[in-house]
């Protein structure tokens, strides 16, 4: 018996630009949750029985047939002749679960006797209907499968009934599907076997090998499906089993940053520091850097301090909202005062900070919208990276239910967590089904128009994100809503047809100045020093080329009209500005 296990297609988007300047490389990753049960199969295959992992991710090709077809000629070297005796496992997540779909068919057309299975997080809530709608899917394995895989393979092999399979949806030889008990939790995962890290192909050229440090999420966010998959199962390993882990890989590769794949692992904060005592108490040559995921308002100060001189370097946080009351909403109910105060502790420390906002909750308003955007400049201000994205309806949450109907499909206007190169098949396949396949859709918000989330998403928010202290500064100007910049600056973008959606430099900076000249030369300033001077540089590229030409010579600040600095320490300090001429530096002259 062979077993061939394809991950899913992991499509890296860098949010900080807009959709046409986004990497369309594929996110190389080791795919825990496969290594995991290829171990778990080792202790009960046979001498004859092999296994292999198809790393799809490794390729760079720019379009979906082309890394199709790629996938398909790599499996077609494992599958001999009518795919007899194979099993083809295809791992699932919602933003690429129509690939994987397809790509199933593709192989089942192919190799009729293969049996094709599909499991992981894509198939939490989807797996009745996608068993109900492809006839092509033999199987789906729902939940944690550590012992359903080596159940399956003892069905596979004969030597078990399809209704004994923990977690499984099996297609029998009339077409019936039949399914078995509920999937297994393993509460003790110290006990699993060390994950087959070996049979991941070119394993030193991923930036940040993950471990897994454990599963679930002991909170209910309404649009996560985390809590399906794992109902609220919240675990984690030992300190002692991570760190076996981290000598196993640099057993095979010299691995310098780990990352930690755990929805949350800061929810239980005296395991943390039971951790960083441990990992603090290793020998030099054990050390590590690492980063991991977790909820600020989970982070006192003296923690992060901790897990800084621990070896953590990166830390990555879903703020989604800066509404309190769509916190409550959606259930992440986020302490916002407690997580911004967090935010400060733990740039303090030196460790970078990736914080995650959401648009298009079913229930979200203008006002919410506001207190979002303003809690992103703040984030920006303060030195952290800042995405924005849409939000993407997961099968089977809360929030998608709520949307229902109100969903639609609109394939130039997915989220930004789905969004990848165009597909004319995957089109028809997503637009068909979108019980299955709504990650795909969008919500429009009731108070918002196509283009009006178009230029939220490529024209406000790289705005907003790359000069904070300019939009803060603009906002009293437009009744003190940024989204009331939404018009002016496609405005702006519409008088010069060539910028290709793009903010046009020369244009941006006259618009500002007739409103204020202070204004302008805080844009020039911010573009300048990136982000007003603060952590971290994250620019606009044509308004970086722009201050080239409006300051030819010498010292940029030389030719600046008002003292910015000066104003942007007085906006830190909470100061309003009232009086252009308080920060006159240099006389108005010709600039």
């Amino acid at each position: 018996m062979r077993f061939l296990f394809v991950p899913y297609y992991s499509f890296f988007q860098d949010t900080r630009f807009a959709p046409s300047k986004r990497s369309r490389l594929l996110a190389r990753f080791t795919p825990l949750g496969i290594l995991q049960l290829m171990a778990s199969l080792a202790r009960v295959f046979s001498p004859s029985d092999d296994q292999k992992l198809i790393d799809v991710n490794g390729s760079c090709a720019e379009t979906v047939p082309a890394l199709l077809a790629d996938t398909i000629g790599e499996l077609s070297r494992h599958i001999a002749g009518d795919g007899s005796g194979v099993v083809v496992g295809f791992q699932t997540i919602a933003n690429s679960l129509d690939l994987s779909v397809h790509l199933a068919g593709q192989i089942k057309s192919a190799y009729p006797r293969a049996v094709v299975v599909l499991g992981g997080p894509g198939t939490a809530a989807t797996a009745a209907p996608i068993m109900e709608r492809f006839a092509w899917i033999d199987a789906v394995l729902t939940g944690e499968a550590d012992h359903s895989i080596a159940q399956l393979y003892e069905l596979v092999t004969g030597r078990r009934a399809a209704v004994e399979v923990t977690g499984l949806l099996w297609r029998t030889d009339t077409g019936a599907v039949v399914s078995g008990p509920p999937a297994h939790h393993v509460d003790n995962l110290d006990e699993l076997p060390l994950p087959l890290y070996a049979a991941f192909p070119d394993l030193a050229e991923v930036a940040a090998v993950g471990i897994e440090a454990g599963r679930g999420c002991p909170y209910n966010c309404s649009y996560c499906s985390s809590t399906q998959f794992f109902q609220r199962r919240y675990r984690t390993k030992s300190p002692e089993r991570i760190v076996a882990e981290v000598r196993a890989l640099r057993s095979l590769i010299p691995v310098r940053v780990v990352h930690f794949v755990h929805d949350n692992l800061l929810a239980n904060r005296h395991w943390m520091e039971g951790f960083c005592r441990y990992v603090g108490g290793l020998d030099a040559g054990d050390r590590f850097l690492w980063t991991c995921d977790g909820r600020l308002d989970n982070i006192p100060g003296e923690l992060a301090t901790q897990m800084r001189a621990a070896g953590c370097i990166r830390l990555y946080c879903g703020i989604e909202s800066g509404s309190a009351r769509m916190h409550r909403l959606i259930g992440k109910r986020l302490d916002l005062p407690r997580a911004f105060m967090a935010l400060a502790k733990v740039l303090d420390t030196g460790m970078e900070l990736v914080t995650s906002f959401m648009y298009g909750f079913s229930d979200e308003t203008p006002e919410d919208l506001e207190l979002t955007l303003e809690r992103m400049r703040e984030a920006a201000v303060a030195g952290a990276e800042v995405q924005f994205h849409a939000l993407a309806p997961i099968p089977g949450t809360a929030e998608t239910r709520a949307l229902g109907p109100r969903l639609v499909f609109d394939e130039e206007m997915r989220s930004n967590l789905v969004q990848r190169p165009g597909f004319g098949q995957m089109t028809e396949l997503i637009a068909a089904d979108p019980e299955v396949f709504s990650a795909h859709y969008r919500y429009p918000p009731a108070y918002f128009t196509r283009d009006d989330c178009r230029a939220l998403e490529q024209l406000l928010v790289p705005f907003l994100l790359s000069t904070p202290w300019t939009a803060l500064l603009l906002r009293p100007y437009f009744g003190g809503s940024y989204l009331a910049l939404l018009e002016p600056l496609r405005r702006v973008c519409a008088a010069s047809p060539a910028s290709g959606g793009r903010l046009p430099a020369w244009k941006l900076l006259a618009w500002i100045d007739e409103l204020a000249p202070l204004i302008a030369d805080t844009l020039l300033y911010e573009v300048r020093h990136g982000r007003g001077g603060a952590r971290g540089r994250v620019g606009v590229p044509d308004l970086r080329a722009a201050i080239r030409i409006r300051t030819p010579r010498g010292d940029r600040e030389r030719w600046l009209r008002f003292d910015v600095p000066a104003l942007i320490a007085d906006l830190r300090r909470g100061i309003a500005v009232t009086d252009e001429a308080r920060y006159l530096m240099y006389g108005r002259g010709d600039s």
